[in-house]
């Protein structure tokens, strides 16, 4: 009823209909008016003005125009009826009634011909109305299927599946179940603001339920429906469930049953949006949703893993070269396999002076922690100036600058550290207590040139280090560097500001398996700007 005085308020608002209306209530007084004046009516223009005022209806409905007509007449009809009563011309009536009988007929005629080729605006409106409902019908599922497609979370993928069965199908209540393989058990998904019916338990299956519901949907619909008209029972899947639902769908993945969704109430009127092809393609989305869920948190969960092995990796490999060198193996994939190459370094030999002679006298587990204690400072303090730790050899550091990363002022670096290192040691001796003639000091060499520098061992066991001349050289002039003492090689002195440090030079020193070297020992630094030295 309220959509009918709907259409007929819509009709009569029309501009064609208002048009007959006006052309209606003009003939009504231009009768009247021929019955006062001329004692008759004019029954050429009678049926001239009622034709028109009837075509403009005949071009706005298209069932029901007769009822319409004669509605459209009796505004006229009553006035003739009086005026010709009134006048004592009661025949004027009846070729009134006859004139406008008449123009009924011949509108009739037009509007039965008229209408088997054309509809009447008003059908055509209800028409496009609903193809704009149709229209939007769709848009919205495909709106609501594509939502589900595209998120990640489990918790919102199901809510917006929720939303869809609301939505799009019409439903009061429903259930998505999960699946608990271990215990072979359907776990209905619920949670704050679900559409879902929070009083529905576990629906225990059994263990061959998940292979035998399972289905292709990519083989077509019908081969998941198997022709069926309707959607299967919730019983005719678990016979025995105590569950009653309007339908049910199981979702299928790679295979195998996932989940499923359960229709547990829907109003009868609105029973025709459960369309079986539509509510498995919806299905199926779901399913492929929740697959890639699961997906996706294995993968979060697979490089949360990975992530924390790494730190816990670089945390451990850091202990043993600066952070630089775990940066560059992070960063470089290269780095972490066997091999070298050939690099312009700085290598630094920092060995403890008389540690030999106080194996002999001290408690073994004294030396250890001293040791321990003096590498840790040496240690942070080298770190610190980017100098890479290649390895503790006794109570020697080897230091290397200039690897894997190298910088311009890889030379001055190193020799700051030298300095930095003699401070530290320092402070570090006046805390011990040697046995009485006996003393501990600290001697220091420094070589720069070229060193092949990379991995080397084997695949199993591999250690990032450096070799080369250079590095011999090293190790030499370290055993000629007494304690307190910075000894340099020739390429390094040539690499420093001369007149920032106080020095002397040795020539022709010999050297054990090389050729007799020219080296310097610095022995303070006299200018030195606060960053340059502040920085190490």
């Amino acid at each position: 009823m309220k959509d009918k005085f709907a259409k007929f308020k819509e009709l009569i608002r029309a501009d064609v209909v208002l048009v007959s209306m006006a052309l209606a209530i003009f003939l009504a007084l231009f009768d009247a008016w021929c019955l006062l004046y001329s004692g008759g009516l004019s029954f050429s223009w009678h049926a001239l003005i009622a034709t028109a005022a009837l075509l403009g209806i005949s071009l706005k409905v298209d069932d029901r125009f007769f009822l319409w007509a004669l509605g459209l007449s009796v505004p006229n009809l009553v006035v003739i009826f009086i005026f010709a009563v009134s006048g004592g011309i009661a025949g004027q009536f009846f070729y009134g009634i006859f004139s406008q009988l008449l123009a009924i007929a011949i509108v009739s005629v037009f509007h039965q011909r008229f209408a088997s080729a054309y509809i009447a605006e008003a059908e055509f409106g209800k028409l496009k109305r609903e193809y704009r409902d149709a229209k939007d019908t769709v848009l919205a599922r495909i709106l609501n299927f594509s939502l589900i497609g595209c998120m990640k979370e489990r918790r919102r993928v199901i809510s917006q599946a929720y939303h869809a069965l609301q939505q799009v199908f019409r439903v009061d209540k429903a259930v998505v179940f999960l699946a608990d393989y271990k215990n072979n058990l359907l776990v209905p998904y619920v949670g704050p603001g679900l559409l879902a019916d929070k009083n529905v338990g576990n629906l225990m299956v059994t263990p061959e339920f998940w292979e035998k519901n399972a289905y292709d949907p990519e083989k077509g619909v019908l081969n998941v429906i198997s022709g069926r008209s309707t959607l299967p029972s919730l019983r005719q899947l678990i016979p025995g469930a105590s569950l009653d639902a309007v339908a049910v769908m199981p979702l299928s993945a790679a295979g195998k049953v996932i989940g499923l969704i359960a229709v547990v109430k829907q109003k009868p009127e609105n029973r025709h949006y459960l369309e079986p092809e539509l509510f498995i393609t919806f299905a199926y989305v779901l399913a492929s949703a929740l697959e890639n869920c699961q997906l996706h948190e294995m993968r979060i969960s697979m490089l949360d893993t990975a992530t924390k092995k790494s730190q816990q990796i670089e945390a451990s490999f850091s202990k043993y070269v600066s952070k630089a060198v775990v940066s560059e193996l992070v960063n470089n994939e290269n780095l972490a396999v066997l091999g070298g190459k050939k690099r312009q370094i700085t290598v630094m030999m920092a060995d403890l002076r008389g540690f030999t002679r106080l194996t002999g006298v001290l408690n073994i587990e004294y030396l250890v922690q001293m040791l321990n204690t003096w590498f840790e400072e040496a240690s942070n303090l080298i770190l610190k100036s980017q100098g890479t730790i290649d390895k503790y050899m006794g109570d020697c550091i080897m230091v290397i600058f200039g690897a894997p990363l190298a910088k311009p002022d890889d030379q001055l670096r190193c020799v700051y550290t030298a300095f930095r290192l003699h401070e530290k040691f320092e402070q570090f001796a006046r805390g011990l207590k040697l046995p009485h003639g006996h003393s501990l000091g600290l001697g220091i060499s420094i070589c720069s040139g070229e060193a092949v520098v990379g991995n080397f061992g084997s695949s199993s066991r591999m250690e990032y280090t450096a070799i080369g001349e250079t590095v011999n050289l090293s190790a030499r002039l370290e055993k000629i560097a007494e304690a307190g003492e910075i000894v340099v090689d020739g390429n390094t002195f040539s690499q420093l500001p001369v007149d920032s440090f106080e020095y002397t030079v040795a020539e022709n020193v010999a050297v054990k398996g090389i050729a007799n070297q020219t080296v310097y020992r610095l022995h303070a630094i006299i200018k030195a700007s606060p960053a340059d030295f502040e920085s190490v």
